[in-house]
């Protein structure tokens, strides 16, 4: 076991870390079609595993899914570099030649070098085979870089090449070396030190359980190896080393940062973020700062006496004062991660999230973004505990948790316990054009039912004609009001998988032939009104074409959370928790790697981008575009432009004429709501001559698409939809020329031009 496996599997035991601002483009991703633009509600981010010091204002830190972040004021602000489309390995130790020149080392191939500061790396050649986690510099040309497999790479020409110097045993989690001849090295199964440059080694202290995590020399003669519950010291150079007396002692010691005559700073990791100070060279500690949160992972201090420290949530806390009181240069928003279960969009496309605590004493979080996922904002009262959330409105949420229903009328801001339904459990929620359709059963009897709500969940009618009476509806699929399917389990001798379907709201109900299993159906959506990919049973994915009629097994891996964005579909493993993705309509799937930190749990299409939630309060967006937001010039543009451009959008001239409405019997219209040229926000009206999903979008002179007015299901009619003059990132657009384009889900669009006066 290395030191790596043995750490994360301690962090595991609590919760994984979560990642922000993740710009990782695997190829895989890439084959689909989507780009995830990051991986965290910002301004949070990956764990940064270390932060290195350039000149006094301006510092570089690395992290986990191949996280880069730049600061020039003293890690007050941080700003992400690392390039989405070349590079994505967990990073672990940076070195910085100066503002423009860095190295970096971390997952296979190990060495990395980039000579824009941080935007774009390339690899470099190494005798490397696995990870390595940390990279000195002896100050005299002279590069040590230490990891897997007991290896240690050095290089005499500032990192263009590197040979292997290691003692070739364990994993090497830190080294230390006197000069060029002299170093120890620690680690799980290493304790080593070198007289003659790594020609040969000898082990100096018995291996640790967990292994030592590191060794460290205030001068030459004392020095200090640290593990998670002792720590060992030297005062003859490392000829002997002798345990340390000490109470209270910081446990699961990480790093260390000496301050001269016996003072001395410590961070803690696994379990809790904990900053310690020692006057008397370790023999009596106090804690000067924890947070509730599994550790911290660097500690660094400036010439001016800045102390930084990251932790494993993507804090990035300073302190003038050695942490007596702490900033945060990334100002977390979630206090208490937990499982990111609830995803939900409304009509409009405000999307929600929501966390399911494992236990009752960890309060849920919510939050939303209004920009399709690009950034995030707390609510300001927390909801309750729910497996099942749904918006029929965008002031009007409904969540449940077993015989609760929970109700929002102000948009998430606060939430109250509504009517239930005679003491049933809901199984399940579904919303679609203000009606809101809902399942749920008796745990005891078995008996269930399906109910519909026409007046936003206040009052229930039951809709079942046609369901048996022990049969829980789980998985609930509308395409309008009157059409939809359901599918979940008969506890009627047993527990048996069913589909039934409806054209007249749930009035009567037919059966649909299910997957020749008879195991559950555990999750599913249907694309159409013949077409749907199902999870039955614990080793299989089916689709079928013909409602039923026939069904096929499109992976042996059993699927759930299924969300679709034309052809392309994401889904969840159900069992291994990885991510899956289809190009063609759920035919057939692939496992794909992700650029978050935890296992995926959730999957939510909101028409433009796909939302990935995970532990630890994880997000991720996935989408057709840049992290900018900009497509790449391949994807065709709603309202009929070529997308020939280099943002995706328009025809590449900069000419929005190419965005030309279609007329059509489904087409939308667009009509002027308010005065025009607009002196302030501007109203328009959305005519939808027939049901169905539109999307409609501000598009600026250039053809670069600048906001996102409406997406989702809208029944026949007129709707008053409104633009505040900002952009997608809440920067407010000057005055000129727009166009909102409205382009109907089954065929048609309209384009109306649009003048912000001053």
């Amino acid at each position: 076991m290395t030191v790596r496996t043995s750490r994360l599997s301690a962090l595991a035991l609590s919760f994984l870390p979560t990642a922000c601002l993740v710009t990782l483009a695997r190829a895989d991703l890439s084959d689909a079609g989507l780009v995830p633009s990051w991986g965290h509600p910002g301004p949070q981010g990956n764990p940064i595993q270390d932060i290195e010091l350039v000149s006094g204002t301006t510092a570089y830190g690395v992290g986990l899914g191949g996280s880069v972040i730049h600061t020039s004021d003293r890690g007050e602000s941080w700003s992400l570099r690392s390039d989405i489309s070349t590079f994505g390995v967990d990073l672990y130790g940076v070195h910085p030649f100066d503002e423009t020149n860095l190295l970096a080392v971390g997952d296979a191939p190990g060495i990395f070098r980039s000579t824009d500061g941080g935007v774009t790396w390339v690899e470099v050649a190494n005798p490397s085979t696995g990870t390595l986690y940390q990279i000195t510099d002896a100050g005299d040309g002279r590069l040590d870089a230490a990891g897997d497999q007991g290896q240690v790479l050095r290089s005499t020409d500032d990192g263009a090449t590197w040979s292997d110097i290691g003692p070739g045993v364990g994993t090497i989690e830190s080294h230390y070396w006197a000069d060029a001849m002299e170093g120890w090295v620690v680690g799980k199964d290493v304790a080593h030190h070198t007289t003659d440059g790594g020609a040969t080694w000898t082990q100096f202290l018995d291996f640790a359980f967990f292994g030592y995590h590191e060794v460290i020399f205030y001068n030459p003669l004392e020095g200090e190896v640290s593990e998670d519950f002792q720590t060992w010291q030297t005062f003859d150079g490392g000829a002997t080393w002798n345990p340390v007396s000490g109470n209270p002692w910081p446990l699961y010691q990480k790093k260390t940062v000496d301050l001269g005559g016996g003072h001395r700073l410590r961070v803690t990791n696994v379990e809790g973020a904990e900053l310690w100070e020692t006057f008397d060279g370790g023999l009596t500690w106090t804690q000067v700062f924890a947070q509730f949160t599994v550790g911290l992972l660097d500690l660094e201090r400036d010439a001016g006496g800045r102390i930084y420290f990251p932790s494993d949530v993507g804090d990035l806390f300073w302190s003038d004062d050695l942490g007596q009181t702490v900033q945060n240069g990334a100002a977390r928003i979630d206090l208490h991660p937990a499982r990111m279960v609830g995803l939900a969009s409304t009509p409009l496309g405000k999307i929600h999230a929501s966390t399911q605590p494992s236990s009752s004493f960890i309060p849920t979080s919510a939050m939303w973004s209004v920009d399709g996922g690009n950034s995030w904002t707390a609510t300001t009262a927390a909801p309750g505990r729910w497996t099942r959330y749904t918006w029929p409105t965008e002031t009007i949420g409904l969540g449940v948790y077993r015989a609760d229903l929970f109700r929002s009328d102000d948009a998430g801001a606060t939430w109250t316990v509504a009517n239930t339904l005679s003491g049933l459990e809901y199984t399940s929620l579904f919303a679609i054009d203000g009606w809101v359709y809902g399942g749920a059963w008796d745990l005891a009897s078995g008996n269930g039912s399906f109910y519909l709500s026409t007046d936003l969940g206040l009052t229930w009618n039951e809709v079942d004609a046609g369901l048996p009476d022990k049969f829980a509806a789980q998985v609930i699929t509308f395409f309008d009001r009157q059409t939809g399917f359901v599918m979940g389990r008969l506890r009627q001798g047993g527990d048996f998988p069913r589909i039934y379907f409806t054209d007249d709201a749930g009035a009567n109900w037919t059966p649909v032939p299910v997957p020749s299993s008879t195991d559950l159906i555990g999750g599913g959506q249907w694309l159409d009104t013949e077409t749907a990919v199902v999870k039955a049973g614990f080793e299989q994915t089916w689709r079928t074409t013909n409602r039923g009629q026939t069904w096929d097994i499109v992976s042996t891996v059993p699927l759930q959370a299924f969300a679709f964005l034309g052809d392309t579909g994401l889904a969840v493993g159900a069992f291994s928790y990885g991510l899956y993705y289809s190009t063609d309509a759920g035919m057939t799937w692939n496992s794909t790697p992700t650029p978050m930190d935890t296992s995926p749990l959730s999957v939510l299409s909101t028409g433009h981008e796909f939302i990935v939630s995970g532990d630890g309060s994880a997000l991720m967006r996935l989408a057709p575009e840049d992290v900018a937001g900009i497509g790449d010039g391949a994807e065709e543009f709603p309202g009929g432009g070529s997308g020939s451009g280099p943002d995706g959008i328009g025809d590449g001239s900069g000419d929005p004429g190419a965005l030309e409405g279609t007329a059509g019997g489904t087409a939308p219209e667009l009509r002027y709501a308010g005065p025009h040229p607009a002196p302030g926000d501007v109203a328009l009206r959305l005519v939808m001559p027939a049901p169905g999903s539109v999307d409609v979008d501000v598009i600026d002179s250039s053809g670069r698409r600048v906001a996102a007015l409406a997406h989702g299901f809208h029944s026949a009619g007129e709707f008053t939809i409104r633009w505040d003059r900002r952009d997608a990132r809440g920067a407010e657009m000057p005055a000129g020329v727009y166009f909102v384009n409205a382009r109907s889900g089954i065929g048609g669009s309209d384009v109306l031009r649009v003048v912000l006066a001053e």
